[in-house]
């Protein structure tokens, strides 16, 4: 069984971008600056469940963000849990 990775975001919460806002199912990213990774955390409003997926940094990561619009995404490292 393979173990999932634990991350700790760097920014202070999830955002959410605008096209992603006021729907059943939410997306939202965060960064772990140390991990270089892209936390997105998708919420089903209608289940209650809750999922965290990694990604690695795109090519260019830019001007984080997320609060314009979804991030480019780089490599999916797989589920993960993040420390609060």
């Amino acid at each position: 069984m393979k173990t999932m990775k634990t991350y700790q975001p760097t920014s202070p919460h999830f955002i959410t971008p605008p096209e992603c806002q006021g729907q059943m199912i939410v997306i939202s990213y965060a960064i772990d600056a140390d991990a270089e990774v892209i936390i997105e955390c998708t919420c089903d409003r209608s289940t209650g469940s809750v999922s965290y997926v990694a990604y690695s940094y795109p090519d260019d990561l830019g001007s984080w963000a997320p609060q314009n619009g979804a991030p480019e995404l780089g490599e999916c490292r797989g589920e993960c849990r993040i420390r609060d």
